[in-house]
């Protein structure tokens, strides 16, 4: 007999004995064994960009104030990230037929887009109150709202009203308000 039959012998005797339970509870080792290896996948990800933005966040903070922008230049450029022009004729109808658009992708009916214009004090830049109804599914409101998030960061959104006329239908008609922050000509 060689030297590990005996050893794998008893262990076999031990497994008969102990039946179904021990299988269950050899399967669920098996089982978390494998999901901590391959399941976690995400979670590492999750960890190594979390660790990038540390380390990067540390080399901003390690830099001499000497290489830093004075703060009129960033000021300057934070007004620059805005669209800019001349706000009633070329840059206001990009953005309403950007929200447009974007709703009719969702295959949603814009009714149409009331707003108002005011400047802010101070600064350059005018701001916009949108306020823009329609109508369709929830699931197509939801996905609208997350298209103009992610595509144009000028608009904020201020708030939705959202309303069904009976339990039963899908069809919601919503209120949506929107800010958009536009950099005017001077």
């Amino acid at each position: 007999m060689m030297a590990w039959q005996a050893p794998a012998a008893a262990g076999m005797r031990m497994a008969r004995r102990a039946g179904w339970p021990a299988a269950l509870g050899g399967g669920l080792f098996a089982f978390a064994l494998a999901y901590g290896y391959f399941g976690n996948g995400g979670t590492r990800e999750q960890i190594a960009q979390v660790t990038e933005q540390q380390r990067k966040l540390r080399e901003l903070a390690a830099r001499p104030a000497s290489e830093m922008l004075p703060a009129r230049e960033q000021l300057t450029r934070f007004y620059q990230r805005f669209p800019g022009g001349n706000v009633s004729q070329d840059v206001l109808p990009a953005v309403l037929l950007g929200l447009h658009q974007s709703a009719k992708k969702q295959g949603l009916s814009a009714l149409r887009a009331d707003y108002r214009d005011s400047a802010e004090a101070d600064t350059p830049l005018r701001r916009v109150r949108v306020h823009i109804p329609v109508r369709g599914s929830y699931k197509a409101v939801r996905a609208w709202l997350n298209d103009v998030v992610a595509t144009m960061p000028e608009v904020a959104i201020d708030g939705l009203e959202i309303r069904r006329a009976e339990i039963g239908v899908d069809e919601v008609e919503a209120q949506a308000r929107f800010t958009v922050l536009l950099r005017a000509e001077r």
